[in-house]
């Protein structure tokens, strides 16, 4: 392996049971052992000592503070630097979660905020030295000074190191990582940390710009539920930086080892975090090496979709927006690690197609070239429709301008678009889609804005109650992209994946839910959507609009049958749940009232924009006759006149002229 990592140990109080641990390396090493690790001590890393306990016990001098070391960075760099730390921690994170647990048993942390402080004053009264070296740590600048230059002085002097501190051991690191040498940086894992307690933390400067970008690799911080110490509280309240981990191993009995050492020293998920800091993954138990890019199924085509559309967008922010893409792209980094690992997790409900998965890689840079050709541009409809309804990089969301949104479509459609010679250009078709979205949202909204989020709540929904088999028009791996959707569904609610696929059934191959066959299938697809929530309930309307509004753009063949029957199968629904609201007086009545009128709108726009045919338009009118008015007749009546005129030309026989 490469360079050997140190691990450090900074200690918490003096005594043994609480702070000092001389053994704390072979408890350490024998915890990655049993956990299926490799052992730090066969790889020759040192456990460095570090031992402060006499400054306690002598004056301390005035020498002062060392100076930090971190003061140089510009926003930029600062930026980028914190984004790539979030990435970090999501890996870690997903390297730990197989160790992570729901905490049975009694907890601290039920106790109120404004009370924390004091219990744990109380809690400290079973062990005066802990409270006493606290505060006078705390309280003391001199004595800090003292500690953090003894501390500093055992520590190496370049390269990276691993610190595990420990109760107050967890406030000297805070104050110390800023001012290490330059040359170093640190993965510190702090347990038993009394830093979720105000006195504790009021004089460290360790988060928001003070936070060492520049030096910190990752941090976890581990506490007990029941630990008096920490009150049963993490640190990431205070300072976002952490990723707190809470275990509950010991019982109301124990209560008095809960915070030694030697006891967080044995947790495996502490050994597992050692392993990520030291080994940088390359000593987990579990085999993560990916499949090739040739075993990929279908079903992975829509995420490989959303995924170069994300990478669209992060290339072509803006060059001053440094910040915001930073954080774009750690949510990408973040969201692409959560997939693969949720993936992982549930691979045994998948399909065997889709049991080779993608590398971080593959999602964040090779995406485009994954799925080029998959799709004709008729088939991309409604998936592009659905990708700028929705969050690229969900769970997170972005403000995403129109013209970024624009660029990023036309910049993914070119990548991933036939070698063909198509009759328009990316930029056409991305610009057509814009404007056939922003269309469809001002005939529902007051104002014209781009839908996010809600669309992808109404596809998991969905997704989850019907069982639609899709037909042989629709896009390739659209089965199998509905099942990884419904994994998808357990990190993200509905998805882009669940957007798309919604988007797609219902357009693409929405005959499939009004056949016979299919119509428990239609009635429930049905009953689902007119039963969202109001805003819910819009975006999808709003999507389906969109995908007819850029199939009249496009010249493409519309799917206005399928969506006109599924609006007036909705209607139909809605209608009935607000009768019976009303005839109870229910105050649910409202709502159903709101629903009634936007479905209503939405198909009324279908029926103007779409006319249907002369029989489908009488049938029509037969069934809402109580409602027509006078421009409604007029506009059935030239149908009417405009499908005989049609039926009586020359050139098919007849005379061309009307009775």
């Amino acid at each position: 392996m490469d360079t050997p990592v140190p691990i450090c140990f900074i200690h918490g109080v003096t005594t043994a049971r609480f702070g000092f641990e001389p053994a704390w390396g072979s408890i350490l090493d024998e915890t990655l052992a049993l956990n299926g690790f490799e052992r730090p001590s066969a790889h020759g890393i040192q456990f460095v000592t570090v031992d402060y306990r006499d400054v306690f016990e002598q004056p301390p001098n005035d020498e002062g503070m060392p100076d930090r070391t971190d003061g140089t960075l510009t926003e930029e760099q600062r930026a980028n630097l914190q984004s790539e730390y979030s990435v970090r921690q999501q890996a870690v994170l997903s390297a730990i979660s197989e160790y992570l647990a729901v905490v049975p048993g009694p907890r601290l942390d039920t106790i109120p905020e404004t009370q924390a402080e004091h219990a744990a004053e109380l809690a400290s009264l079973m062990w005066s030295p802990l409270r006493a070296q606290a505060n006078a740590y705390s309280n003391d600048p001199k004595l800090r000074e003292a500690i953090i230059r003894r501390v500093r002085a055992q520590l190496p002097k370049r390269g990276h190191i691993v610190i595990i501190a420990h109760s107050l051991g967890s406030v000297v690191a805070l104050d110390l990582i800023p001012r290490l040498p330059r040359g170093v940086t640190v993965s510190l894992i702090t347990i038993g940390s009394p830093l979720s307690i105000k006195s504790n933390w009021e004089h460290v400067e360790f988060s928001g710009q003070n936070f060492p970008a520049d030096r910190m690799r990752m941090w976890v911080n581990v506490f007990d539920a029941i630990d008096p110490v920490t009150v049963g509280r993490g640190v990431s309240e205070r300072f976002n930086e952490a990723t707190d981990v809470q275990v509950s191993f010991a019982s109301l009995a124990q209560l008095a080892s809960t915070h030694a050492s030697r006891y967080y020293l044995s947790l495996p998920v502490v050994g597992a975090a050692v392993a990520e800091a030291v080994f940088a993954g390359r000593s987990r138990p579990r085999d993560r090496v990916s499949a090739k890019m040739s075993q990929f199924g279908d079903g992975w085509n829509l995420q490989f979709l959303a995924s170069a559309y994300a990478t669209e967008i992060a290339r072509t922010t803006e060059s001053i927006k440094f910040a915001w893409r930073a954080d774009f792209d750690a949510a990408r980094h973040i969201s692409a690690e959560r997939i693969i690992e949720t993936v992982r997790a549930h691979q045994h409900v998948l399909p065997p197609e889709l049991h080779a998965i993608p590398t971080t890689t593959d999602l964040l840079d090779n995406a485009a070239a994954l799925v080029n050709d998959v799709w004709d541009d008729e088939e991309l409809v409604p998936l592009a429709i659905a990708m700028m309804m929705a969050s690229p990089v969900q769970p997170f969301s972005f403000k995403i301008e129109p013209e970024q949104s624009l660029a990023a479509l036309t910049n993914t459609l070119d990548r991933v678009r036939g070698t063909g010679s198509p009759e328009r250009t990316s930029q056409e078709f991305a610009t057509a889609l814009t404007d056939a979205l922003t269309e469809a949202t001002s005939a529902i909204l007051p104002v014209a804005q781009l839908f996010r989020a809600s669309l992808d709540i109404a596809g998991a929904t969905f997704l989850a109650a019907s069982d639609v088999a899709p037909s042989d028009d629709s896009p390739h791996g659209l089965t199998g992209a509905r099942q990884l959707a419904e994994v998808l569904r357990l990190v993200e609610p509905g998805g882009i994946i669940g957007g798309m696929v919604t988007l797609a059934l219902g357009s693409n191959v929405g005959s499939a839910l009004l056949t016979t066959n299919g119509s428990k299938n239609a009635a429930l697809f049905v009953h689902l959507l007119s039963r969202l929530p109001i805003e819910q309930l819009e975006a999808s309307l709003i999507g389906y609009m969109a995908v007819l509004a850029a199939q009249d753009r496009l010249g493409f063949e519309d799917s206005s049958d399928e969506i006109r029957a599924v609006f007036q199968s909705v209607l139909v629904d809605v209608s009935n749940e607000r009768n019976a609201h009303e005839q109870i007086n229910s105050l649910g009545k409202a709502e159903w009232a709101k629903k009634h009128d936007l479905v209503e709108r939405a198909l009324k726009w279908v029926d103007k924009k779409f006319p249907p045919a002369m029989v489908d338009v009488v049938r029509h009118a037969l069934t809402r006759k109580s409602e027509m008015t006078a421009p409604d007749i007029k506009a059935i009546e030239a149908r009417i006149k405009s499908d005989l005129r049609r039926a009586l030309r020359p050139d098919t026989g007849g005379t061309g002229e009307l009775d």
